[in-house]
């Protein structure tokens, strides 16, 4: 059994290593944004962080990483229900500006079975080759 265990266990770590190694080809800021709304969702608040400029979205991630703490230590069996209601969040990317560097990413959040949606602003610039997402704010 003790060898079965280990073998999943490099097999689980080589498909999350593949994973981790096409996200670091290059993606544009939809992708990026994307990618940033279901990490949250989901509470991989580590994998959003890293997808942003973590000076600029320091309060934002502390925030809902407070928040989803908070609702896991009061009651778990609520938020294991929320992050299952959550895993079908879909983002619908609008429209993309372009500003020299910077992409301004107008965005529609979703959750499957829900009638409403959120327009939401996602501000991003090019760091190193990468998409940072600098600022995310309701898009009225």
């Amino acid at each position: 059994m003790n060898i079965r265990k280990c073998i999943y266990l490099f097999v689980s770590a080589a498909v999350l290593a593949g994973c981790m190694e096409r996200r670091s080809v290059e993606t544009g800021p939809e992708e990026r944004v994307t990618a940033f709304n279901e990490a949250m969702a989901t509470g991989r608040f580590s994998e959003a962080a890293a997808l942003c400029d973590t000076a600029l979205m320091a309060d934002y991630l502390r925030f809902y990483t407070a928040e989803w703490e908070k609702a896991m230590k009061t009651d778990s069996s609520i938020a294991a229900a929320a992050n299952a209601i959550l895993s079908g969040i879909s983002t619908d990317v609008v429209s993309v500006e372009k500003d020299g560097n910077k992409r301004t990413v107008r965005y529609t959040v979703s959750i499957s079975g829900y009638s409403s949606a959120k327009a939401r602003k996602a501000v991003l610039r090019k760091e190193e080759g990468e998409w940072k997402i600098e600022t995310v704010t309701e898009d009225n």
